[in-house]
């Protein structure tokens, strides 16, 4: 058999190559697979803080939780670390359960 009709019936370095890329594929989706989720989880993880840091923030603006806007919430692993409480026209910079007023 001639190399030609080899790897025209997918004897060969061809198939072995395409062998190879398949699985490639394959590992990338199942890494796409347990990556988007997690990535989702942990913007879900920020949604569900929101009330909790609009409690915390609430002793340093003066105002109640529910009129704390919380924005620039930053994470690590989907722990918020640092963000803004506005209220009443001032905004606050909040990390660690204690909030300061943002220099203008």
């Amino acid at each position: 058999m001639s190399s030609h009709s080899r790897m025209m019936c997918g004897i060969g370095g061809a198939s072995r190559a395409e062998g190879k890329s398949d699985v490639s594929r394959i590992e990338y989706s199942m890494q796409l697979g347990i990556l988007i989720p997690a990535l989702i989880s942990l913007c879900g993880c920020v949604a569900m803080a929101i009330p909790s840091l609009q409690s915390e923030s609430a002793g340093y603006t003066g105002c109640p939780p529910e009129e704390n806007q919380i924005t620039n919430v930053q994470t690590i692993l989907g722990t918020p670390t640092t963000y803004n409480a506005s209220c009443k026209g001032k905004t606050y910079l909040c990390s660690a359960g204690h909030c300061a007023p943002v220099a203008n």
